[in-house]
């Protein structure tokens, strides 16, 4: 069964930052998902992408099957992105996707 890993709310700005990064996971393996849910609180678009890294230091972005790295979230929308790698640390960030036009995204993270 799935659990809450954990939950953060952040405010956008001009540049990507970090609105959650987990602890290391004693349990990686490949199989394991890692589910990232975000939804923008109806403040104003913004745009995520996702990170992982071995060491905690060296993050490298994560790419979707397609290729993708960076995913739009609407005002008021949701996204989710789910890892099934082992990597042992986590990252999301956010960045406004309008310069100037700032918006907040709340993030639940769950495991299972």
């Amino acid at each position: 069964m799935p659990q809450i890993i954990g939950r953060a709310t952040k405010t956008s700005a001009n540049a990507y930052a970090s609105v959650f990064t987990n602890k290391p996971r004693t349990d990686a393996k490949d199989g394991t998902n890692v589910v990232f849910h975000c939804k923008e609180n109806n403040v104003n678009a913004v745009t995520l992408k996702f990170l992982g890294s071995n060491d905690g230091t060296n993050f490298e972005t994560l790419e979707d099957e397609d290729g993708t790295t960076e995913f739009a979230v609407s005002k008021n929308g949701s996204e989710y992105h789910t890892v099934t790698d082992a990597w042992l640390y986590l990252d999301v960030q956010v960045k406004s996707t309008v310069a100037e036009t700032h918006g907040s995204i709340t993030i639940v993270v769950t495991q299972g």
